[in-house]
């Protein structure tokens, strides 16, 4: 489906890379198949060579392992199945993302895999590896002492490579086997969603917009979506048509200024009405100040002066999407005019989603029922005092009552719903005649 809406010739006002990235660096957290599939033949590689015990990691590893480690050799013949070769295909991609945990450091290449850092392997440093070290392992590059060997290893490498390198203890034969980390979890767990997230090289860079206030708006979802595209500078105002060879890209109503997202929100006198309206008087110069990315930023995160108890942010999306509404509700239907209160307009857009969100909102609450519960004395044997050699010598005397219902502890009576054991004093046996308990 998703395929055919993009094949099919209409707008779209922004691009689908944007579109899959996560939203809180402004996309819309859509996924894209191809590389979704690739996390998850991934995950499956994971599972498979890092011995986990599941159903398929099971039958792969016993039909391919083939007397060797799959975490050091791995390799498809023709004749194997297509998952098997998929999998060994995206096994690079698990190598170079992950971190060694060196272990004992005899099954690890200290050149050509991760064992120092992540996405860091001294194969790729430009480094020329004597002839005698190529193919030695990390348990390799210690001396006699289990200490890593400076005096070798100084000579070629660069000193911040040492010092990351002194930082690691030494393999040592009790940490048992090499263990692989994957990145972004603090344990080391392979997660699809951090796979995903690699394979597309999201960056941790800070967004010019704080694209996760936009989602929790409290606005109808309609009004969150305008207001996405209209953080991504993509509306169809005349500009961005005019771009396309569609009409002048002037503003229809002051006809002598190019009508972008800014204008047609905030500087056109229509949109000025509006503002001035609801805007306090100390707060229009700022309000009415900046350019496009400055003005979103101000009303996103600004303490606006405002009389009523809504949110600022949440009235300045609604006023927002009312005025591209109304711009757009006069150009292309006839007889459509804007409310002569704009103000008034917007407040009861405002108003309406309040109740209707809580009205939504249905509280829950447990309802207390009280039941009378009562006991009845038992027949006189129907409770039995056992004890061990043990407790008979102590000051008190554990009770089995197999007849549910009672709970007793010392001389005071709990109710409860099932067979419980009971505590009581030696010096009870008026107590125990009374239940008609047997003493063995």
């Amino acid at each position: 489906m998703i395929e055919r809406l993009l094949k099919e010739e209409r707008h779209h006002a922004v691009s689908w890379d944007i579109c899959t990235q996560p939203k809180c660096y402004g996309g819309l957290g859509l996924r894209k198949l191809d590389i979704m599939n690739k996390a998850c033949i991934m995950k499956l590689c994971w599972g498979v060579f890092c011995g986990e015990k599941s159903l398929w990691s099971e039958i792969l590893r016993g039909k391919y392992q083939r007397n060797c480690d799959l975490r050091v050799g791995v390799v498809a013949r023709n004749s194997d199945s297509n998952l098997w070769k998929n999998t060994v295909k995206f096994w690079p991609n698990i190598i170079t993302n992950c971190l060694w945990s060196i272990g004992n450091g005899q099954n690890i290449d200290a050149w050509q895999q991760n064992w120092i850092e992540y996405d860091m392997r001294i194969s790729d440093l430009e480094i020329n590896i004597p002839l005698e070290l190529i193919g030695a392992k990390v348990a390799d590059l210690t001396d006699a002492d289990d200490n890593w060997n400076l005096s070798m290893l100084e000579q070629w490498l660069p000193t911040s490579v040492l010092q990351k390198i002194q930082a690691i203890t030494t393999p040592d034969l009790a940490n048992g086997e090499v263990t692989l980390n994957w990145p972004g979890d603090r344990h080391g767990i392979f997660s699809i969603a951090a796979a995903y997230h690699r394979l597309c090289n999201f960056t941790d860079a800070a967004p010019v917009v704080d694209w996760k206030i936009i989602w929790k708006l409290k606005v109808l979802e309609k009004v969150r979506c305008f207001m996405w595209t209209f953080c991504h500078n993509r509306l169809l105002t005349n500009y961005r048509k005019s771009k396309m060879g569609i009409g002048s890209p002037m503003c229809d109503v002051c006809a002598n200024t190019i009508e972008d997202e800014l204008h047609v929100l905030r500087d056109c006198p229509r949109a000025m009405t509006l503002w001035m309206s609801v805007v306090h008087n100390g707060a229009r110069n700022d309000f009415f100040e900046g350019d496009l990315l400055r003005w979103i930023n101000y009303n996103m995160f600004s303490k606006v002066i405002w009389n009523y108890d809504i949110d600022w942010k949440d009235l300045w999306a609604i006023g927002c999407h009312a005025l591209w509404n109304w711009k757009n509700k006069e150009k292309h239907i006839d007889n459509s005019k804007r409310p002569l209160n704009g103000k008034a307009a917007v407040m009861s857009y405002v108003s309406a989603y309040h109740a209707a969100d809580k009205a939504t909102k249905i509280i829950q609450e447990t309802p207390k029922v009280m039941t009378m519960v009562s006991w009845k004395c038992p027949p006189r044997g129907g409770l039995k005092s056992t004890s061990t050699e043990h407790e008979k010598e102590t000051t008190e005397r554990v009770v089995e009552v197999s007849y549910g219902g009672v709970r007793v502890n010392g001389l005071t009576v709990f109710l409860s719903m099932s067979g419980c054991v009971v505590r009581m004093s030696r010096n009870c046996g008026e107590f125990m005649k009374v239940f008609g308990m047997q003493d063995d």
